[in-house]
């Protein structure tokens, strides 16, 4: 929504119908990307054990989900500004554009004084996301039981299971910048 926001005058024919159009392909996109984006930090919250109460292997997943999050929501925001000067959605395709450039630090840093409020936005958002992890709280067992881990074993093969499905469900999608392609 936010990008559609930023970018509106560059789609002066979208109606609702269309909107609608764009923002369901964008929520499919972005539901499979966000679960590539934390397959580690899911693998290690579900795989079975008694480790995984550990207060340090959970500090340890923890900053392994803010650091990988905040990189996606980085890249995300980059590409609210980026989006206008290409006409479309950043991809891999944006490292080789940049790659003979020697004055990447100058165009970072002029980057972030053109548009501030995303630096704002983006310091409001990995704040929240480390405030909220706080949130949930994992209640250590007193102790640990083959009971216990034949109740993970089946949860952790369910989210195998349900990751080769989602792989799948992406592959016959088509890609955000497809639908906006066709709303233009």
């Amino acid at each position: 929504m936010g990008f559609y926001l930023l970018n509106a005058s560059l789609f002066p024919n979208v109606n609702a119908g269309k909107l609608f159009v764009m923002f369901g392909g964008g929520v499919r996109f972005d539901t499979v990307a966000l679960l590539y984006l934390n397959i580690l930090y899911i693998v290690m919250q579900t795989v079975p054990g008694s480790f995984i109460t550990n207060p340090i292997y959970q500090r340890i997943s923890k900053w392994i989900f803010v650091v990988v999050n905040s990189l996606g929501i980085a890249l995300n925001l980059i590409d609210y500004a980026y989006y206008p000067f290409t006409l479309k959605r950043t991809t891999g395709t944006v490292l080789s554009q940049f790659s003979n450039e020697s004055n990447l630090f100058k165009l970072a840093f002029d980057f972030c004084l053109d548009y501030w409020y995303l630096l704002l936005v983006f310091a409001l958002l990995v704040y929240g996301l480390s405030k909220s992890y706080q949130l949930i709280q994992l209640e250590r067992p007193k102790r640990y039981s083959w009971k216990s881990f034949l109740v993970q074993v089946p949860f952790f093969l369910l989210t195998a299971f349900l990751f080769y499905r989602w792989r799948s469900w992406r592959l016959g999608t088509q890609y955000p910048s497809d639908y906006i392609e066709q709303c233009r």
